[in-house]
């Protein structure tokens, strides 16, 4: 999916308070991409409201550093890191920050989303309203539930995205794929990006659900809501 010249993807993690998570991802793909040249550096992009905030030895990735200045401090670059942000082919942010900043007005044609069992429904639907046709949500239904007060918890505001499409009817764009943990390592340790995109094929290639299939009420034969 990465390596194909066509598609934008957003690969966004659930936010933590050091913004490590991200950061951990962007760095393992770095080093996978070393190694495969899937894509050009230059198409990796780490967008963050504050640079400072990211990892050193990966703060080249960031718009700042491949601009030699912030946006903040300097507007006239504010149209060279939205050409930046259009150019690259990979984008790691937190699914909150798919919103802030120079990402606000970008679209992703795939959207990426680890420990999506963990992200509240609001949070997670940040980037999958940004011109998304596949979105490939990754995480655990039988974890812990998002975090929230005691009040969302009662009107179930703790149930994420991911639970409720896995645990949901099913619709024609949805997939659902359970990966064994042997298989899943030996994978990791063998793969290629041609075994990657195999594991895809069974994914539906139709746009992305509509909002009408994200909400809550079963659907009709039409396509609406009751």
């Amino acid at each position: 999916m990465v390596g194909c010249s066509s598609y934008r993807v957003a690969c966004l993690m659930r936010l933590l308070t050091t913004l490590s998570a991200v950061d951990n991802v962007l760095e393992r793909f770095v080093a996978f991409n070393d190694d495969r040249r899937l894509i050009e550096d230059e198409k990796i992009l780490r967008a963050a409201t504050e640079s400072s905030r990211v990892h050193k030895a990966l703060q080249k990735y960031t718009i700042d550093a491949r601009l030699g200045g912030n946006i903040n401090d300097n507007p006239r670059l504010l149209q060279k890191a939205m050409k930046r942000v259009k150019e690259s082919r990979i984008v790691f942010t937190t699914c909150s920050g798919a919103g802030l900043g120079i990402l606000r007005n970008a679209r992703f044609d795939t959207v990426l989303i680890d420990e999506a069992s963990q992200i509240t429904e609001p949070c997670a639907l940040i980037p999958l309203v940004k011109g998304c046709h596949r979105a490939v949500l990754v995480g655990d239904h039988v974890q812990l539930r998002p975090t929230v007060k005691p009040m969302g918890k009662a009107l179930e505001f703790d149930k994420s995205l991911f639970e409720r499409l896995w645990r949901g009817l099913d619709y024609p764009e949805l997939a659902r794929t359970m990966l064994e943990r042997t298989s899943l390592a030996f994978h990791l340790k063998n793969s290629t990006r041609v075994d990657f995109e195999r594991a895809l094929q069974g994914m539906p290639r139709s746009p992305l659900l509509s909002v009408s299939h994200l909400s809550r009420g079963p659907p009709l034969r039409n396509g609406s809501v009751q």
